[in-house]
């Protein structure tokens, strides 16, 4: 397991520890956690040595708003941190004038899951 992989693990697990689900990548290297309900979905990434946090969300008008949003942090070292990465909203002008909603899990998965091939943390077989 490489430097980046592990990074991606401890952030799943402290997501798992905090009560949430968390979904790691075949690569290993990113991954994403969910609420119970799945949501909500924050992506997570390792790159550059460097955790990255994104919020994602389905907008009216994706070319002229995007379909996430980085979230800042400063450690995953603790749940607070965990707990405050799940409950950001996307920032104002993030959206602009276009309507917005947060992407639920199906959504995320609909999008991902056949490149990324994400495994719920500890299983071995890939969610479908």
């Amino acid at each position: 397991m490489n430097y980046h992989q592990a990074e991606a693990l401890r952030v799943a697990q402290e997501a798992v520890a905090a009560g949430y689900r968390a979904f790691l990548a075949q690569k290993g290297s990113y991954g994403y956690i969910t609420d119970l309900d799945g949501t909500r979905v924050v992506s997570f990434g390792v790159d550059l040595g460097r955790v990255s946090l994104g919020g994602n969300y389905i907008t009216s008008d994706p070319r002229q708003t995007g379909t996430g949003w980085s979230i800042d942090r400063e450690s995953l070292g603790d749940e607070d941190a965990i707990h405050a990465a799940m409950a950001a909203d996307p920032p104002r002008w993030a959206l602009g004038a276009a309507t917005g909603r947060l992407k639920t899990e199906a959504e995320y998965r609909k999008m991902y899951q056949k490149s990324s091939r994400f495994a719920a943390l500890g299983l071995q077989e890939h969610i479908a």
